[in-house]
């Protein structure tokens, strides 16, 4: 009798396991699409990351199974978040999709429509989507009280990358620790030749979108907080004075070129790529084009590391960034909009986007692993190893961050170029944010905030 119900148990929970395969198996695209058969979405596109130039190819396939036609603008990351929100502000039903970066996501989510009631539909639905294949703190990036607004289309974060015939060349073996051995190293790597400097030891992003993001990840390296619980700037210590303070020695010394008050992360990647730095903190995305020989000349001389901290114990100090398409409350074709996020974002098409087009920045931990495309990129084990260390870390989500980080960058270009004293720098920034934030009403109360707001990590 208990063999027989042992039998019983074994064959209900078989038949349970086969049903949950049946389910995952059994989503057709073609099946679900047909009720927007015909539709076309419309889908504004941020200019200068490779997978949105991939998208209106790769799109074709899309329409090819769906019937659903796909219209793209593209705008230059630049003018992204001012259009868009005219846009949001106005009601304007210009746009099914909205390509955005997380960065800016607390902007949106209050004119954006939440993808779980689709998720759930099961008209709609793809059981196989996995949700937790997606690096944890990037999905979170588009989440907002419990709710998911879009699943990443991509996912990167700083890195420290290199020129390994460089470091072999002038005998040093391994990438700097810290952020002092990062300098050290920026200026035994600098080569001058007849007075003039052929090398540089580094490059910097000293355009004011750049500077502040650089200076957090050896801020957070030293296991510094932007915020208090009240949301006051806790930056304005000496661990930043520190960071900058290299941040300001490199610049002037010569150790960067001065054409860097200029430069972003593509800027950045084309200077190196042209092989006249030896180091850069970047984006790790950028690999994609450094090993491209169409494009750079140390293809296949490039050395990718997890970028140096000074405090051994600090975990998280790396800041995610990824991209990702939303769906405007006023889109008028919201369910072919879901259809298609769902299917560019499915393991099968982001494992294409690696595998046919070199994107180079898989959000999903089944792409970075596949055979297909895991030695395609030296960098991929480090996405792989931010993500599952949980090295990686969202900027506060408050909807004024941009704010923040223009106000801060202002007072640090002109240290960076020495204008500014660190110790001024910082203190000015500080003051300067906390001026801001209080105009804009966060003190009111004298309340506690969440770690989610201020960005706070152990």
């Amino acid at each position: 009798m208990k063999k027989l119900k042992a039998m019983t148990l074994i064959g209900f929970i078989f038949c349970i396991i086969l049903s949950f395969c049946s389910s995952a198996m059994a989503f057709d695209l073609a099946e679900a699409s047909k009720p927007y058969r015909g539709q076309t979405l419309s889908m504004s596109l941020m200019a200068g990351y490779k997978v949105n130039e991939v998208i209106p190819q790769i799109g074709k396939e899309f329409t090819k199974i769906t019937g659903i036609k796909l219209k793209f603008e593209a705008i230059p990351y630049s003018e992204t978040l001012e259009k868009h929100m005219i846009a949001l502000a106005t009601g304007s039903k210009a746009y099914d999709l909205l390509n955005i970066d997380n960065l800016w996501f607390p902007q949106y989510v209050a004119y954006l429509r939440p993808l779980d009631d689709y998720m759930k539909d099961p008209k709609l639905g793809d059981p196989g989507l996995d949700i937790d294949d997606f690096v944890k703190e990037v999905l979170a990036g588009y989440q907002w009280n419990g709710k998911t607004y879009s699943f990443p289309e991509g996912y990167f974060f700083p890195v420290l990358i290199y020129r390994k015939d460089l470091f072999e060349k002038h005998g040093l073996t391994t990438p700097p620790k810290t952020y002092q051995e990062y300098y050290e190293y920026a200026k035994k790597l600098t080569e001058k030749e007849d007075g003039k400097t052929i090398v540089y030891g580094t490059v910097e992003h000293g355009q004011r979108t750049g500077v502040f993001d650089e200076l957090c990840t050896p801020y957070w390296g030293k296991g510094g907080q932007l915020f208090d619980k009240k949301l006051k700037p806790a930056f304005n210590n000496q661990k930043m004075i520190d960071v900058l303070t290299i941040y300001q020695k490199l610049y002037t010394e010569g150790f960067v070129p001065r054409g860097a008050t200029d430069f972003e992360l593509g800027e950045a990647a084309a200077f190196f790529a042209q092989g006249k730095a030896a180091m850069m903190w970047n984006w790790s995305m950028m690999g994609a084009d450094l090993e491209d020989v169409a494009k750079s000349k140390v293809a296949g001389k490039v050395g990718y590391a997890m970028f140096p901290k000074d405090n051994p114990k600090v975990v998280h100090y790396v800041r995610e960034a990824s991209t990702g398409l939303c769906i405007p409350k006023t889109a008028q074709n919201k369910e072919a909009a879901y259809l298609f996020i769902q299917w560019l974002t499915s393991k099968a098409t982001l494992l294409k986007i690696e595998a046919d087009y070199k994107c180079g920045h898989p959000a999903r931990y089944s792409v970075m692993n596949n055979p297909a495309v895991k030695n395609l990129f030296a960098y991929f084990p480090l996405l792989e190893q931010g993500g599952k260390d949980n090295a990686v870390r969202l900027v506060p989500k408050i909807v004024e961050w941009s704010q923040v980080d223009d106000v801060s960058a202002v007072y640090f270009q002109k240290c960076m170029i020495g204008q500014l004293t660190p110790e001024k720098a910082v203190s000015e920034a500080a003051k300067g944010v906390e001026k801001m934030l209080d105009d804009k009403g966060y003190y009111f109360e004298n309340k506690d905030y969440s770690d989610l707001l201020t960005g706070t990590y152990e």
